[in-house]
């Protein structure tokens, strides 16, 4: 059980002065302790510290960086009730259950609930019976929350995966758009927006959105992953796939046997769609891995038995359309296999950062079959059937959404405002893919081009040397060449 510390006199005290900063320090170490972690990863100290007394952050962190730390931590420690809103209440009910076995108390709110326990949360939600609770940002529009939030204490807003806000954002979601709507109508004290994947136009675009001063602090803890060995192979067929795979599985994980292979890491296996993530995990499974299919048409209980299943280290490998990921926090994830490109370089960066999250060495493979390339294209047109109908592994692509789908009417959106959003996002699709389909075609180092594309300027004159593209031996001569010349001319 965690002991909820008194309101601390760091909220009498001006920002900046002795006592306050004293007074933080000892506050969130003791919170800290309560929590039940040894200490602060890289950046997360400072990023409290600056929401505490700036009041206002935007955080970008890589997957697995610890953002939620970020808005937990401070809710425990200010008086009142923190609102965090989020995507997907999959990503809700595991950061519930973590809370709550925590001792702190906290719920979601979501339109999946039944009438009565929709209403007997938001009661007690008005009674400021709840340290944190998370909420879709489809419910923000409802007339009776609303009036409930602007009658409480609001210490604090967190809009987890902010980049949804932005246009450009790869989750796009209308009711993104309005979040800072309520923002201005009901201000709270702090404000934070946080994600993994931002691009330097797609951060200024969401200070904006949630009206931020263009001053607002930003911590962007990096973008390099360079313990993960990427790669980009193209395949000319589904058995040359195939046996890509199998020698990827392999080489990381041994052989495929069950009893003595289990306990020695996993795999993450990406897959367009429902029809080819069935087939894969069949084939896989087939072959002996222990393995389960994971995607958004199986039914809730399955969905969290493959998930708890993962978790516990009982699989091998999942094989998932982009529904799985979210929340996993599994250290030993030795690669992650994309059977076909994702939408963006967003997706890509946010799938493939699951591997090596515990700090070792994994690899990412990403594989490019020309129909499958082609099938992705389709589906960003919109067509509901390809011209030429492809195998089964490219039937529509799962893209991400709400757990509940949002009746019409209730994003806020007119018609023609929804219609010129869809004109709009297509465009934004293509743009995305291609950028995608380019690094994936360019001869530079994988992690360079990818922490350019977010805005990290880094020295990429030796490369990461892990990836297919440093590892070449003339990429290799040409850079150390380079980063000859270089010094010489320094002197």
């Amino acid at each position: 059980m965690v002991t909820i510390p008194r309101p601390s006199i760091l909220a009498a005290c001006p920002p900046g002065s002795r006592v306050h900063t004293e007074e933080h320090a000892r506050s969130l170490d003791d919170a800290l302790l309560r929590y039940g972690l040894p200490g602060f990863r890289p950046g997360q100290r400072e990023a409290i510290e600056t929401l505490l007394a700036e009041r206002r952050l935007l955080f970008i962190a890589a997957t697995g960086g610890g953002k939620s730390l970020i808005y937990q931590l401070p809710a425990i420690l200010l008086p009142g009730t923190t609102l965090v809103i989020s995507p997907l209440i999959s990503l809700m009910l595991d950061q519930v259950a973590a809370l709550e076995r925590r001792g702190i108390a906290s719920t979601f709110i979501a339109s999946s609930l039944p009438t009565e326990e929709l209403r007997r949360r938001l009661r007690e939600f008005a009674a400021e019976r709840y340290r944190i609770v998370f909420i879709t940002p489809e419910r923000l529009n409802s007339p009776r929350f609303r009036a409930a939030y602007q009658m409480m204490r609001r210490p604090l807003v967190a809009v987890d995966e902010a980049h949804c806000i932005s246009e450009w954002g790869h989750d796009f979601r209308p009711t993104y758009l309005r979040i800072g709507e309520l923002l201005r109508e009901i201000p709270p004290d702090r404000l934070l927006a946080c994600t993994a994947t931002a691009t330097p136009r797609v951060r200024g675009e969401i200070l904006e959105r949630l009206s931020l001063p263009a001053d607002t602090r930003q911590i962007v803890l990096g973008f390099s992953k360079p313990n993960l060995a990427l790669s980009v192979r193209r395949v000319r067929s589904v058995k040359e796939r195939d046996r890509r795979v199998g020698a990827e599985l392999r080489r990381r994980l041994g052989r495929p046997t069950r009893r003595t292979k289990l306990g020695q890491g996993a795999m993450i296996v990406y897959a367009p769609t429902r029809g080819a993530v069935e087939a894969e995990a069949r084939r896989l499974a087939r072959l002996g891995w222990a393995c389960r299919a994971y995607h958004a048409g199986l039914e809730p209980d399955r969905r969290v038995a493959v998930q708890d299943a993962f978790t516990a280290g009982r699989l091998n490998v999942v094989v998932a359309t982009n529904a799985f990921g979210m929340g996993i926090d599994r250290a030993d994830v030795q690669g992650v296999i994309h059977l076909a490109p994702p939408g963006s370089i967003e997706s890509y960066y946010q799938e493939v950062g699951r591997g090596g999250r515990g700090g070792g060495l994994a690899t990412g493979l990403l594989l490019l079959l020309d129909s499958d390339v082609a099938v992705r294209r389709q589906m960003i047109e919109g067509s509901a059937e390809p011209s030429n109908p492809p195998p089964p592994s490219a039937a529509r692509p799962e893209a991400p959404r709400p757990e509940a789908p949002q009746p019409a009417g209730t994003t806020g959106l007119s018609s023609l405002e929804t219609e010129a959003l869809a004109r709009a996002n297509l465009e934004r699709r293509r743009a995305l893919f291609r950028d995608l389909m380019h690094w994936a075609r360019s001869r530079a180092c994988r992690h360079d081009a990818l922490v350019r594309y977010f805005g990290e300027e880094i020295d990429s004159r030796l490369g990461c040397g892990r990836c297919d593209r440093c590892r070449r031996p003339w990429s290799r001569i040409r850079r150390a060449w380079r980063w000859v010349t270089a010094r010489a001319l320094s002197r």
